[in-house]
């Protein structure tokens, strides 16, 4: 994912070395291709399993998509003042979720 890891450049892993299983940009860029069709983790992990060849175009999945309880501890540990930059270059570049999500 080297093309897009410059959007979180500056955001550390906040997890401990036993709960870093999954690569924290690919679990952010998940999270970022989301944001405009889910509203739970939840719903992150479900769109990872349905969009998951589309992913591994651009990420390496090296465990596979991070469940919703991956995603969940992520958030609940991660300092959102460390994704204003990403939300700020996301917004600048024009980058938006260009996947439309059809959960039903």
């Amino acid at each position: 994912m080297p093309r897009y890891s410059h959007v979180f450049e500056g955001i550390t892993d906040p997890r401990r070395s036993h709960a870093t299983r999954h690569d924290l940009h690919e679990m952010l860029m998940i999270a970022l291709l989301t944001v405009s069709g889910c509203e739970t983790c939840t719903d992150m992990a479900q769109f990872g399993r349905k969009k998951k060849t589309f992913l591994r175009r651009f990420m390496t999945l090296k465990h596979g998509i991070p469940s919703h309880d991956d995603l969940s501890k992520l958030f609940n540990c991660l300092n959102p003042r460390n994704l204003t930059g990403a939300a700020q270059i996301c917004g600048t570049a024009g980058l938006r979720p260009q996947v439309q999500l059809q959960l039903r």
